[in-house]
């Protein structure tokens, strides 16, 4: 018998259905547990409140969400860009009601460079710049490893870069 399923192959597939059959039961009971739970809140705590996201964000647009979502949260769904100045922008503020929020893009991130430098500090930089951009801003000191000024890495806003001195290295 070589085109015929075999019991305990019957039994695997059996067990699957079963299986899957249960995890659909659960996802229903779920979402019937929360549909219950919302109709039994008064109305004013479920009253839905728009938000308008624009700006350096991912996922620009109007986001429908309960009144007293954090504005983090609601920034959290637009996924931020990766030069977004959210410095200016309470994120612990409540929403309650229409809001808008633009956020800006930064045009220059500071970077902060230290260790074997003799001029360590923080430097502003286009955004957009790399590690290899540094070169040109900071004075080695002789013992300096600047293997890591190769990299073409994009620099992040606020970021701190330690140049290491050289392993095995003797002054003279």
């Amino acid at each position: 018998m070589q085109g015929s399923v075999r019991s305990s192959e019957w039994f695997v597939v059996g067990a699957l259905s079963v299986l899957l059959s249960a995890l659909v039961c659960v996802s229903q009971l779920q979402k019937q547990r929360k549909m219950i739970l919302l109709s039994t809140l008064p109305a004013e705590t479920v009253r839905l409140c728009s938000v308008k996201l624009s700006g350096a964000v991912q996922k620009p647009g109007i986001y429908e969400v309960s009144s007293g979502t954090r504005v983090r949260d609601v920034l959290r769904q637009g996924r931020i860009a990766r030069y977004a100045d959210i410095q200016g922008i309470d994120l612990d503020l409540p929403v309650d009601g229409f809001l808008e929020i633009a956020v800006p893009e930064l045009e220059w991130i500071s970077v902060r460079v230290e260790g074997a430098i003799s001029n360590p500090g923080v430097f502003s930089l286009p955004k957009r710049a790399r590690l290899c951009d540094l070169k040109a801003k900071i004075h080695y000191l002789s013992d300096a490893d600047k293997t890591i000024l190769r990299s073409r890495r994009l620099l992040q806003h606020g970021e701190t870069v330690v140049i290491l001195q050289q392993v095995g290295f003797t002054h003279r």
